[in-house]
C-alpha cells in the first residue's frame, strides 16, 4: 500500500457514472417559502452533520441569510470522534480569526484585503447532539445574545420586546427537528433519522428549562425565542459529486437520489484516502481501524484489495447471493451506525 498524502479524489470505475442525483423539480418552491419566512427572523442556524462539515455548509446560505448573524451548528457531535471533533474546532477558530482580521481591515479603509468567503466564516460554531441534548442551552444563549440588539432597538422606538426569531436550516436529515424539539422541550416537531420528514415550515415557541427562568421569560417576551422549523432543502444542482457521495453516505440524502453500490464502493474508497493521510500525517487511526473492523466484520483478508466497488461485490457473493445491492446497503448501515467506528468523512487539512 503506498503511504503519501491522498488527492482526495478516486479513480475507480464507479466514478464513470453519477453516483448521486436528484430532481429539483419540488426545490424552487419549497426555497421559495423559506426565503419568504427568513426575511422576518433574526438570527440563522445552519445545521451541519459532524461527519461531513464540508459538504453540508449550504452553498445558498449567504444569500438566503441576507446579513443576518448565522450560527454554524454542528449537530451529531456523537458521531465523530473525538479526534475528528478537536480538528474540526481549531480549523473553525483559525478560519473565524482570519475572518476578522479581514473584516477590520476592511472597515479601517484597506479595501485590497478580500472579503471573507462563505467558507472563511466569521460566525460562531456550535458542536451539538440532539439525541442527548449536548450544545442545546449554548443555542439558546447565542441567538439572544446576537439577536439583543432588536429588542434594544425597539426599546428606544417605544416599542414592546418581542421573541428572538431564529430559522434553523441545512440539508435533509442533519437533525434540525430534533434540535427544536430538545430547546422546546417537547416534540413540536416530527422527527426522525431519515430524510424528509419534515414537509413544512414551523413557528413554535422556546422558554427556558429553568422555573425561575421561565417565569422571567413569561413576563419578558425578550427573553423567548420563536423558531422556524424547515425541511432540508437541496441546492438545484450539486456538480461536487464527491460531496454529494459523502451526503448520501451519511444518510443526508433519501436513497431514490443514489445507488447504494456506488456509494458504499466510494464510501470504502474514502475510508481508504482517509486512512492514507492518517499514515502519512499521524496523529490519527480512526479510518484505518475502521477499515480493519470493515474486513473482520466481513471476513475479509484485507479491505485494501481491489476497488472499493470489488469489496461490495466480494460481501454479495459471500453473504447475499450476489446482491450487490443488498451488500451496499449493509455496508452503509454499519458504517451509519458506528459498527465501523465514529468518524468524520471529512478532516480540514485533508480537503
Amino acid at each position: 500500500m503506498p503511504l503519501g498524502p491522498s488527492s482526495g479524489t478516486n479513480d475507480g470505475a464507479v466514478l464513470a457514472r453519477p453516483p448521486v442525483a436528484w430532481y429539483p423539480g419540488h426545490i424552487a418552491a419549497a426555497e421559495r417559502r423559506l426565503r419568504e419566512q427568513l426575511s422576518a427572523v433574526d438570527v440563522v442556524f445552519e445545521v451541519r452533520d459532524a461527519r461531513a462539515p464540508f459538504a453540508t455548509a449550504h452553498p445558498k446560505l449567504a444569500e438566503w441569510a441576507r446579513g443576518k448573524p448565522v450560527v454554524v451548528v454542528m449537530n451529531r457531535v456523537d458521531m465523530v470522534s473525538n479526534a475528528d471533533r478537536e480538528k474540526w474546532a481549531k480549523h473553525f477558530a483559525a478560519e473565524r480569526n482570519l475572518a476578522k482580521e479581514a473584516m477590520k481591515k476592511r472597515k479601517a479603509g484597506d479595501m485590497t484585503v478580500a472579503e471573507p468567503s462563505r467558507t472563511i466564516s466569521a460566525t460562531p460554531v456550535t458542536w451539538t447532539c440532539g439525541k442527548d441534548g449536548l450544545g442545546v442551552a449554548v443555542l439558546a444563549k447565542a441567538a439572544r445574545k446576537l439577536a439583543k440588539h432588536v429588542n434594544e432597538r425597539r426599546e428606544r422606538r417605544g416599542l414592546l420586546p418581542r421573541p428572538v426569531r431564529c430559522a434553523v436550516v441545512g440539508f435533509p436529515n442533519t437533525g434540525k427537528s430534533a434540535l427544536v424539539n430538545r430547546l422546546v422541550g417537547r416534540r413540536a416537531c416530527d422527527s426522525a433519522p431519515r430524510p424528509g420528514v419534515t414537509r413544512q415550515l414551523r413557528w413554535v415557541r422556546v422558554k427556558s428549562g429553568s422555573k425561575k427562568a421561565a417565569a422571567a421569560a413569561a413576563s419578558n417576551a425578550a427573553h423567548q425565542l420563536d423558531m422556524l422549523d424547515s425541511p432540508g432543502i437541496m441546492p438545484m444542482r450539486m456538480d461536487n459529486q464527491r460531496a454529494a457521495v459523502l451526503l448520501a453516505a451519511v444518510d443526508d440524502v433519501g436513497e431514490a437520489s443514489y445507488t447504494p453500490s456506488a456509494v458504499a464502493a466510494e464510501l470504502v474508497e474514502t475510508l481508504r484516502a482517509l486512512s492514507r493521510d492518517e499514515q502519512y500525517y499521524g496523529g490519527m487511526t480512526e479510518a484505518t481501524d475502521a477499515l480493519d473492523k470493515l474486513a473482520s466484520t466481513y471476513g475479509m483478508a484485507s479491505a485494501w484489495q481491489g476497488t472499493g466497488e470489488d469489496v461490495v461485490v466480494w460481501l454479495a457473493n459471500e453473504t447475499y447471493q450476489g446482491d450487490i445491492e443488498s451488500a451496499a446497503r449493509r455496508i452503509l448501515k454499519d458504517f451509519r451506525r458506528g459498527a465501523l467506528g465514529w468518524l468524520a468523512l471529512e478532516r480540514p487539512e485533508y480537503n
